[in-house]
Parts: structure tokens; C-alpha cells; sequence
């Protein structure tokens, strides 16, 4: 038994995210990080972007909260500085920055896990009783909800490149891609995947992303703020509907964080829809790349990231994430054999698997 500091610190952890969520909101750390030497609340009080408080007591006892989270320090003078990590991940110029994917948990998913009683019941997402404007319930809906509105495209893309940049790097140093002349990402948004693959493996000989033509435009538009590998070439389309044919040299398929948000029969759909083209493309060696999250096939020892992931799939997508087993069954009855599961280290395990 862990007693009643575990339970405590359960109920209070909302508050802790929240923490962080109105700081990176409020522009916290962007503005901190322009000034290695500090400022005092009151001197960062006047610098915060589109801002104007009428007491500076509040924003002091925000900050002293990112101190406790140990998020910010403060010196003997109440000046408050950003540290090492916060500046790496919390500032929107970092390459490695997660503001995009905390303003997508702030703005979406907070309120989508104030329902969660709702999906337990339904077992369905629960928009309806979140932003009671959306219609709930419609898994093909999904991505019309989490696109709602003039930016929330756009908010989405970045919340999904502040993943891509922190588990790439990671999978790509641990998992032989060798066998990969070329790679076609479906659902590859702005192309972060692929600029990072490109940089890894310089040999190889065509990357391109294929995704929803609003959102090929939105990446067009996105990229003189994201740094994108000018060898990533764009398709529009969309995986529900039989994919295009492939140039000579891709020989790869990749589904990064793409099956975790359908039902099974989608994602058979999908896969079937992949070993298709991959097939027509008559490449020697041919097969489909997958980034999710895995449970082990055993639960009692899956993470409790991929069981708390698995949740939030069950109230945004209607998704969920799956077992070893569960995935290889599916990529079976799609016609693809040699399974391999590769556990990386990330957030994502790696399974690939080949034509037959």
C-alpha cells in the first residue's frame, strides 16, 4: 500500500498541468527565455504579449507555482529565470519544443477528460458533452472536432510535430531502417517525420508525405516556421480511399500515430489500403513502418503511459492503443507477414512488417 500521499498527489495532479498549461498560454517561458538574467513579476508582467494586469499578485503566485514544479528558479531578488529543461521544451523556438501538444491538451483534451465519465458509460467519445457545439459520438468525425474553428488545424499539426521532434530521433537511432530506398507517411502532416528521417539516412532516395488536402496546404503554409528537408515532397489525398501509385522508390510505408485513433475495421481499411500500393509498386523488398504505443500482451506489466494514452484515444478518437497481438492480427488479415516489434526506449514502440 502507498498510503495517502499517493492518493493526494492523484487528486492534486490536474493542478499541477494547469500550472503549466496557463504558463506556456500566458507566454511565461517565451518571455523569460530572451532574458538569462532574470525579471522580477513586475518587470515581466509589462513584457507578456497581449496581457494587461491590473495586479501583479496573481502572476506572482503562478510563478512561485512553475518553481515548485520546478519549471522556473528565483534568486535571492524575486527574479525568475527559466531553466535548462523548461527552455529546451516549453519555448515555442526550440526544436524541441512541446508547446504545440500542451496547447492542444490545454484548449482539447483537458475539457474532453472533465467527460470521462461520459465514455466509460458510452464507451464513446465524449464531444457531445464537452463542447455541447460539436456533435459527439461519430468516430468520422473526430478530426472534424479536433479541427474545429480557425486555428484548430493548425494547433494540431503543431501539437503533433512537438511529438515527432522528442521520439524520432530516438526511434531512428534505435531501430535498422537499412532495407527503407524510400518512404511514403501517411497522415504525415507537416513532414517532421520525414525531414528527420531524411537527416538520418541522407541515402535515401525519395521521403513524401500523403495526407487530407487542407492540411498538405496548411504544411505549405506552415513551412517558413518549421524547418522542412526540401526533399519531402506533398501528395493530397486521403488512406480511407485506395492510395495512388507509388514512384519506383518507395518501398516503405509509415503510420506514425495513425491506427491508434480507429476501430479495428478502419484500420484494416487502412492497412489493406497500404499493402495495395506497396504491392503495385513491385519493389523487391516492400513493407509497412507503425509508431504507436504498444501494451504488452501480458497487462499486468504494461506502462502506465500506454494505459493513460489508451484513455485518451477511448474520449478524442475513439481510437485505443493495442496489445502486441492485437496489432499482429491486424496486419494479418491484411496480408502482411514477418511481423516485427521493436521496443524503443520512447514513447513509441516500432513494429514493421512485409508484404507477402
Amino acid at each position: 500500500m502507498r498510503g495517502i500521499a499517493h492518493i493526494t498527489e492523484l487528486v492534486n495532479g490536474f493542478r499541477c498541468s494547469k500550472v503549466l498549461f496557463a504558463s506556456v498560454k500566458l507566454g511565461i517561458f517565451d518571455t523569460l527565455a530572451q532574458h538569462p538574467d532574470g525579471l522580477a513579476v513586475q518587470e515581466l508582467a509589462k513584457m507578456l504579449p497581449n496581457q494587461t494586469f491590473e495586479t501583479t499578485d496573481g502572476l506572482a503566485r503562478l510563478l512561485r507555482g512553475c518553481v515548485s514544479l520546478s519549471l522556473l528558479s528565483m534568486d535571492g531578488q524575486k527574479r525568475f529565470s527559466v531553466l535548462p529543461d523548461t527552455k529546451t521544451y516549453l519555448t515555442t523556438s526550440s526544436p524541441q519544443s512541446w508547446v504545440g501538444y500542451i496547447n492542444h491538451s490545454n484548449d482539447m483534451l483537458y475539457p474532453l477528460w472533465q467527460n470521462l465519465e461520459a465514455s466509460a458509460v458510452s464507451g464513446l467519445t465524449c464531444w457531445k458533452e464537452s463542447f455541447g457545439f460539436l456533435e459527439g459520438g461519430d468516430r468520422a468525425k473526430a478530426f472534424e472536432h479536433i479541427y474545429h474553428g480557425p486555428e484548430g488545424a493548425k494547433r494540431f499539426q503543431r501539437a503533433m510535430e512537438s511529438t515527432v521532434n522528442t521520439t524520432a530521433p530516438q526511434i531512428l537511432d534505435a531501430v535498422q531502417f537499412d532495407w527503407i530506398t524510400g518512404v511514403l507517411d501517411l497522415g504525415g502532416s507537416t513532414g517532421r517525420f520525414c525531414t528527420h528521417y531524411l537527416d538520418a539516412n541522407p541515402r535515401c532516395q525519395r521521403a513524401m508525405v500523403f495526407d487530407l488536402p487542407h492540411i498538405v496546404d496548411l504544411a505549405q503554409e506552415m513551412r517558413k516556421d518549421v524547418p522542412i528537408n526540401d526533399r519531402v515532397e506533398f501528395i493530397k489525398g486521403s488512406f480511407f480511399d485506395p492510395l495512388p501509385e507509388l514512384p519506383g522508390e518507395i518501398n516503405a510505408i509509415c503510420l506514425s500515430r495513425i491506427l491508434h485513433d480507429w476501430d479495428d475495421p478502419t484500420c484494416e481499411t487502412i492497412l489493406k489500403n497500404a499493402h495495395a500500393a506497396l504491392v503495385k509498386s513491385k519493389a523487391r523488398r516492400a513493407g509497412i513502418v507503425i509508431f504507436d504505443m504498444l501494451f504488452e500482451d501480458d497487462t499486468k506489466v504494461t506502462s502506465k503511459d500506454t494505459v493513460i494514452q489508451d484513455i485518451n484515444m477511448l474520449v478524442q478518437t475513439g481510437g485505443r492503443e493495442r496489445s502486441v497481438s492485437e496489432l499482429s492480427h491486424l496486419l494479418e488479415k491484411s496480408n502482411f507477414t514477418d511481423i516485427q516489434v521493436h521496443r524503443t526506449g520512447s514513447s513509441l514502440d516500432v513494429t514493421i512488417a512485409f508484404c507477402k
